[in-house]
């Protein structure tokens, strides 16, 4: 879902920044970024996952005269880079989307729902999976990558629609595009789990080493 500034006030656009650099900071210090030149498959998977987010999200539709709908894939780059280095890919992403889109000044709201908030869920998801589920790639595929990307999706619109307040106000640009959010949430929530969870089975079956969110944890004893 991409905002643009004459969805939101001023003041939510300012919120949006001030919320966004402190994040930012924490995952660049945590990213560890330096040992890129070290890590050729760790800076390939991060320039590739950025590349691949600009695709995804340029590739939109419009639902009325509200925001753009896309697919998300935050959670397979969350699963694959980790979430410092998934913070900075998906803003990257943002931000030459925002600049293409002419909408520079709602960058940091955009990325605060399709880029921060699916990948606290993903990450929540899997360490809940981690610590309540059996260690099987199986539980790690269906509770990580589908219903994890299905929820983060949910909550990303769902941020969305708040902010814009297209849902609940009568007469928003929402009530008559969607009839029935929640039906729209379950079609596009399935949608979602399921290019995720194919991309990651995919890389876990070819290359399960790329997946941070997958090698830390299951190739090793003890929680996360």
């Amino acid at each position: 879902m991409q905002l643009t500034p004459d969805l939101l006030s001023t003041t939510m656009l300012w919120l949006a920044w001030a919320l966004t650099l402190p994040v930012v900071a924490f995952a660049l210090a945590a990213s560890g970024l330096g040992r890129l030149a070290e890590d050729r498959v760790g800076l390939h998977l991060l320039a590739g996952s950025v590349v691949a987010l600009i695709m995804l999200w340029t590739l939109r539709a419009h639902v009325g005269e509200g925001p753009g709908l896309h697919v998300l894939g935050v959670t397979t780059v969350t699963l694959l880079l980790g979430p410092a280095r998934a913070v900075l890919a998906t803003l990257a992403a943002e931000i030459v989307v925002g600049f293409l889109a002419g909408t520079p000044t709602a960058i940091a709201a955009s990325w605060l729902v399709v880029g921060l908030v699916p990948l606290l869920v993903t990450e929540s998801i899997r360490r809940l999976v981690w610590r309540r589920f059996p260690r099987d790639p199986f539980v790690f595929l269906f509770g990580c990558a589908f219903f994890g990307s299905a929820l983060a999706l949910t909550a990303s619109y769902g941020l969305g629609f708040a902010l814009i307040g297209g849902v609940s106000e009568p007469g928003g640009i929402w009530t008559g595009a969607i009839p029935s959010l929640p039906a729209f949430l379950l079609m596009v929530g399935f949608s979602e789990g399921f290019i995720n969870g194919a991309v990651v089975t995919m890389v876990l079956v070819l290359r399960p080493a790329w997946l941070i969110g997958y090698s830390r944890d299951y190739e090793r004893p003890g929680p996360a």
